[in-house]
């Protein structure tokens, strides 16, 4: 085998090169790893000794990464109050595109295109009317904070990906 000199490194000696921590607290690990090396180092801040940037302020919330969708407005307003909740205050709200009248080709085109849910699947709909579709037309204004407030689970989006993915798969397998 020949010698393979590399012309990258310039040093012959490095006064570290890796660091071994043990911790019998797994989940205190890397904040003791991290508090280590910032005061060995001394080239970087913990995230505690960092300002928050001015982005922070300009903080919104985009329901397509909750919801994709299968976006309705029981989620929204569950969302919003989990931030709330959680102390934050979202400064905007992007509904995405689940809340669009849309239909596809060869359905009536003054009724929405129902059970669509996974990303993509609204490609191949047209948007036909710029009116919110059915499950948003038909909220009424304060219901979701009065005693009969419409049920909301927030387990619903996950599971009605997972079975569409299923079905996908399934019909790809049948050629259905």
């Amino acid at each position: 085998m020949d010698n393979v000199i590399c012309t990258v490194v310039k040093s012959s000696s490095f006064n570290a090169i890796s660091y071994v921590h043990v911790s019998d607290n797994a989940y205190n690990l890397m904040k003791e790893v991290c508090v280590a090396l910032r005061v060995h180092l001394n080239t970087f801040k913990l995230i505690e000794e960092e300002s928050a940037p001015p982005l922070v302020d300009k903080f919104g919330w985009c329901t397509w990464d909750a919801f994709y969708l299968t976006v309705e407005p029981a989620g929204i307003w569950h969302g919003i109050q989990e931030f709330a909740d959680g102390g934050l205050t979202p400064r905007f709200l992007i509904i995405n595109d689940g809340w669009q009248s849309i239909s596809k080709d060869g359905e009536d085109p003054t009724k929405d295109t129902r059970n669509l849910v996974r990303g993509g699947t609204q490609m191949i709909a047209r948007f036909h009317r710029f009116d919110e579709c059915e499950k948003f037309r038909k909220y009424k204004s304060g219901s979701l904070t009065g005693p009969n407030h419409p049920p909301f689970d927030p387990k619903k989006t996950k599971m009605l990906i997972s079975k569409a993915i299923e079905l996908e798969f399934v019909q790809k397998m049948y050629g259905t």
